[in-house]
């Protein structure tokens, strides 16, 4: 289901906005090598990252954009929210030829962030931007959770006897 993959991006994003703050202020050297494996630590990612980046592009640039961009990385936030994509197409039946009005509320709402992650460049959130823009990528999943949510769980309780009202 989509929501546990949410919930992966989400905690992602918060290790990111959290640690990245502290490795920004830093300036390039054992500190700042040391707080980036640290990040990528936290995250299940320093092997992945050395393995498909390289160690020696380890700067906070390059973490970032592979902790929030990266779509082979499963808890990079572009893998888990094109996977939560996917896995919202497979429950809504989506078939190919679909046009964009018979679209889900949560399948606009995740494609539109997918599309933006994808061609989001890396350098436009760096430094005093990422804050900002990690806050409102967490407000825009936790919209697309909401809205799986009341698209696919009826929540409503009906008692017995009673019959239910449009």
């Amino acid at each position: 289901c989509a929501l546990p993959i949410l919930e992966r991006a989400d905690k992602t994003i918060r290790t990111l906005d959290v640690k990245y703050a502290t490795v920004n202020t830093l300036t390039e050297g054992p500190e700042a090598s040391l707080q980036l494996i640290v990040l990528l630590r936290s995250c299940s990612a320093f092997e992945a990252f050395r393995k498909m980046v390289g160690a020696s592009q380890l700067q906070a640039a390059r973490v970032a954009e592979f902790l929030l961009l990266d779509q082979e990385f499963p808890r990079a936030v572009g893998f888990c929210l094109n996977r939560a994509l996917r896995s919202i197409n497979s429950i809504s039946g989506d078939q190919a030829g679909r046009q964009p009005g018979q679209l889900n509320n949560p399948q606009r709402s995740i494609g539109r962030i997918c599309a933006d992650l994808e061609y989001l460049n890396i350098e436009e959130v760096l430094d005093q931007q990422m804050h900002p823009f990690l806050d409102t990528l967490l407000l825009r999943i936790n919209q697309v959770g909401d809205e799986i949510t009341r698209t696919f769980f009826n929540t409503q309780v009906i008692l017995p006897g009673k019959t239910r009202q449009p």
